[in-house]
């Protein structure tokens, strides 16, 4: 009885979920359902559409049998239920739906796509040119087949007014706690560090919790693996969500978070209930002198009237220093470390980096190259019963060709989803600063991705590091300190709602 109470809820919860995206009278016009209609549904983002109607005018160029019918949607899901086979005419989705992978049985696999060969790129396939990037997309069936490849890339950290940090010779900060040392001397300089939007400080907790943690079992986190004493991993175990142990990556990045965030001036007041639009609109004119963000906030932004156009930059994320007590070493030292990574230290840091262990500098290296990217979330899909998967299939292999991939960084002035051939050039001349610093980090660092592929995060919907997502509301400072979460209480919170909510995802995917 408990069971099938649980499935009703569940059933009800995606059909009022479903409802609100897409409400009675509200879907996109359709077009001609034929082979050679091909209608593209993408989500409306930052990355916007612009490069998408130039590639369409080239693939047309080369495909003229084909009319592409292009819709957009503000919605986040970006998607209509793709169970609905009778009025559903969406030939091919660009889509930020976490879940996509619950309508597997309703995808058209992908593997022929990620197999081509873009004609005049030599050997590479498309899916090689993901690199690993796919590795994190690919169900778990005994086929091992694809069904989804991302579409768009970012880089996310924190953008910093760069024009204030020369004036003033601020430098990005090595570590967090060399962060809090700046936001300091921010502060005695009558600077705000601060201003946000609550969501977007996962692009600097999710880097942490790698940082401490290291890439494999970060990954093995976010799926809830458990690994025990004996080295035995356990999938689906709530020991894995529960995991807050002091020293871990999930205890260790929300005490920095909440040294942040609970300090009253080291934040634009009011900044917790900000939108992403409000919060990039502020920091554009100078509000505050730091803003975690992605590599989108220009193209977002660029039709948003502001009084000014600073000169913005895109920072590495500073390494936890909690990884120097880990490694046994001084914030000293790690800082030298850091500096040493990142080709910078001086003739002192030199001397003190060099006195560390080759393991110990290689672990700082490593968790200095970490940086979030939402890659794995900005996905295309294309319906298995759609009456132009030929055609749809076509057009992704155009896309993800090096022509088409360029005129997408030439348009967006943002990173890519792939590597291009070597001898494919990107004007970049007219880029800014900022745009300039996200594509080069692209370029050079260990990006950490969301994880998609277990049943337990697209059937379970345990796809976040924490189940209170508003972490950064409840760390914020108010002048009622009953309103801001201590460390410990927040923990307990989040232990206590994964133990009740685990019984409900242990029904949602069958276990």
């Amino acid at each position: 009885m408990r069971k099938k109470l649980l499935s009703r809820i569940l059933t009800v919860l995606a059909a009022i979920a479903l409802a609100a995206v897409f409400p009675a009278g509200c879907a996109a016009p359709k077009a001609p359902d034929t082979p050679y209609d091909l209608e593209i549904q993408m989500w409306k983002s930052g990355v916007g559409s612009d490069y998408v109607k130039k590639i369409n005018e080239e693939f047309r160029k080369a495909h003229p049998e084909i009319t592409i019918h292009l819709t957009e949607t503000a919605s986040m899901a970006a998607m209509a239920p793709l169970a609905d086979t009778r009025d559903n005419t969406v030939d091919l989705y660009f889509t930020a739906y976490a879940g996509f992978l619950a309508y597997k049985q309703w995808l058209e696999p992908l593997g022929d796509v990620a197999a081509a060969r873009p004609d005049g790129e030599g050997k590479a396939t498309i899916g090689e040119k993901f690199g690993g990037l796919i590795d994190l997309l690919m169900p778990p069936d005994a086929e091992g087949n694809l069904y989804t490849l991302p579409y768009a890339a970012t880089v996310n950290g924190i953008a910093y007014n760069a024009d204030v940090f020369a004036q003033k010779g601020y430098k990005p900060p090595r570590t967090t706690d060399e962060l809090q040392d700046l936001c300091d001397d921010m502060i005695s300089d009558r600077y705000t560090p601060f201003i946000y939007f609550h969501e977007y400080w996962q692009y600097l907790f999710s880097p942490w919790i790698a940082q401490l943690e290291g890439l494999d079992r970060y990954y093995e986190l976010f799926e809830s693996i458990y690994t025990d004493e004996n080295g035995v991993k356990h999938p689906n175990d709530l020991r894995a969500a529960r995991d807050y142990a002091p020293g871990s990556g999930r205890y260790e990045s929300l005490k920095v978070l909440r040294e942040l965030l609970g300090r009253k001036d080291n934040s634009y007041y009011g900044a917790s209930t900000m939108s992403h639009t409000v919060s990039q609109t502020y920091f554009l004119n100078g509000a505050a002198l730091m803003l975690p963000n992605g590599s989108w906030m220009e193209n977002e932004m660029k039709d948003v009237s502001t009084a000014q156009r600073l000169n913005a930059g895109m920072m590495k994320v500073p390494v936890i220093s909690a990884l120097g007590k880990k490694l046994g070493i001084t914030e000293t030292q790690l800082r030298a470390a850091v500096a040493l990574a990142d080709g910078e230290a001086t003739a002192q840091e030199t001397a003190v980096a060099d006195a560390l262990t080759e393991g110990q500098r290689e672990a700082v290296r490593t968790a200095r190259q970490m940086l979030s990217s939402q890659s794995t979330g900005l996905t295309a899909l294309i319906p298995n019963y759609s009456n132009a998967k030929a055609a749809a299939k076509e057009y992704l292999k155009f896309y993800y060709s090096d022509q088409g991939m360029k005129i997408m960084a030439e348009t967006t002035h943002m990173p890519l989803p792939l590597t291009l051939s070597a001898d494919v050039p990107i004007d970049r001349s007219s880029w800014s600063n900022f745009s300039k610093d996200c594509y080069r980090l692209s370029q050079e660092m260990t990006l950490i991705h969301e994880v998609l592929r277990s049943k337990i995060q697209y059937s379970g919907g345990v796809h976040r590091w924490f189940y209170n997502a508003n972490v950064a509301q409840l760390f914020a400072y108010s002048q009622n300190t009953a309103d801001m979460y201590e460390l410990d209480a927040f923990i307990k919170l989040q232990q206590d709602n994964w133990t009740n909510y685990w019984p409900v995802v242990m029904d949602a995917i069958g276990s």
